[in-house]
């Protein structure tokens, strides 16, 4: 399984592939901890992510944890089998026992908005040599309105600058983008969602 859009990813951070008929065998009851790398080809985010582990591989070498990897696009049980809405996914294993998942990746930093003691909205970011992706920013229903969207893309806009990458890229939904592009951000292309009624 290459890969074309991060090349030397695989040969970087060797993980053994598996599939939805090979994992089972490959979660031996030895108590280690093991992570499933879940990706696809083409998929910007995972593209993204690898980069994001490329920049940083010290943070990502634990000598006690194995790698695993399946390129969910070619293998939709593994999807299935998971309930994956979104990849990349990294699901954790000790042994056979599965103990959850880190999505959507490691290595990147969570930013929380907390008003009075609640956590009402949080958004990640992952760094990378160009600049910083702004990813999953939400803010609970009642408490939108109220600018907190905007402090948690202000506090990452802060650290990229911190880092010396400003450049931000972030992909808005329909709520997010007014709110984006008032702060400056300008559109560079469109993603178009294409569901399969057949899966």
């Amino acid at each position: 399984m290459g890969d074309n859009a991060v090349p030397g990813f695989f040969d970087a951070f060797p993980m053994r592939a598996v599939t939805s008929s090979t994992l089972d065998a490959a979660l031996s009851d030895d108590g280690r901890l093991r992570i499933l790398f879940l990706w696809g080809r083409d998929c910007p985010n995972c593209d993204i992510a690898k980069a994001q582990m490329l920049e940083s591989p010290a943070r990502f070498q634990w000598p006690d944890v194995a790698w695993l990897h399946d390129n969910v696009y070619d293998d939709r049980a593994m999807a299935t089998r998971f309930g994956l809405h979104g990849i990349p996914t990294f699901m954790v294993f000790r042994g056979t026992a599965k103990l959850g998942r880190i999505s959507p990746w490691p290595g990147g930093d969570n930013f929380i908005a907390v008003v009075d003691g609640e956590i009402v909205g949080m958004g990640g970011a992952a760094y990378l040599a160009p600049g910083v992706y702004l990813a999953g920013g939400n803010v609970a229903e009642h408490m939108r309105g109220r600018g907190i969207y905007r402090a948690l893309v202000r506090a990452r806009w802060d650290e990229a600058e911190r880092r010396g990458t400003p450049a931000l890229v972030v992909q808005a939904g329909k709520m997010s983008r007014p709110i984006l592009e008032q702060l400056g951000f300008e559109t560079v292309c469109e993603v178009r969602t294409l569901v399969d009624s057949a899966a």
